[in-house]
Parts: C-alpha cells; structure tokens; sequence
C-alpha cells in the first residue's frame, strides 16, 4: 500500500543569512500550514494555526461572513522589504519572536525572491503577514 502524506506540497526551503531568536539554525523551510526550523539539535517546527493572530474582532467576523465574505487569514509574522536583501526579514510570532532574514544571495527582483516566494507559500495556506514597511 502506498504511504500518502498529509503535508501540502508547496514549500519554500532556504538558507537564511541569519536568524535572531533561535541558535544554530542552519535552514528554514516555510509551508503553507507551518514553519520548520532546522539546527544543530534537530527540526523545530511551528504550526501557523497556533502562533497566528486574527486580524479582527469576533463581531467583525462574524458582519463579514454574515455579509458573504471571507473573514482575513491570521497573521503569522510581521515582514520587511525595504532592505538589501539579506536584511529583509519574517519575525514569526513564535514564542519568543523569531526574526528570519533572507539569503544573502537572494534577488533583488521582488517577484523572483525569496522574500516573495516565502509570502506566497504563507498565503497559500490561508494566511497573512503583515508589512511593517
């Protein structure tokens, strides 16, 4: 019988220029529904549905749906653009914060980036963050 996985197929792997937050990491992986930190002491992982923030209160929730929309995505991470490359960031609303910076030989085209292709794979599964720029 064939092994069929529950993960999305859609991810992002990297190799970030650094990392504030956490030690040692040596690659950052971004699906749609989580974050997966690999260091020195194993893979991490940080699932978006518990670290997420709604983005508004219940009662407007509740007017959008009553009114045929779809309510935001949570929010997963604060996002910075406007920097070289290797300074552009996520920081994760992990516990502590996480700040992921970009490859230092990421694009500086916006829609070939990492930085764009990161945020891509995040909505893809319904969620959001927000641009701080």
């Amino acid at each position: 019988m064939e092994h069929l996985s529950h993960e999305p197929a859609f991810k992002i792997t990297f190799t970030p220029s650094r990392v504030d937050g956490m030690t040692e990491v040596s690659s950052v992986t971004v699906w749609p529904n989580k974050l997966e930190v690999e260091t020195a002491d194993g893979t991490q992982e940080f699932r978006f549905e518990e670290i997420g923030k709604i983005q508004e209160s219940e009662i407007m929730r509740f007017m959008r749906r009553l009114g045929g929309a779809k309510p935001f995505g949570m929010l997963v991470a604060d996002r910075d653009w406007f920097h070289p490359p290797k300074d552009r960031y996520f920081r994760f609303y992990t516990d502590p914060p996480m700040t992921v910076y970009m490859p230092t030989n990421d694009s500086e085209d916006y829609e070939e980036s990492v930085f764009f292709r990161v945020q891509a794979v995040i909505r893809c599964g319904g969620y959001e963050t927000y641009d701080m720029g």
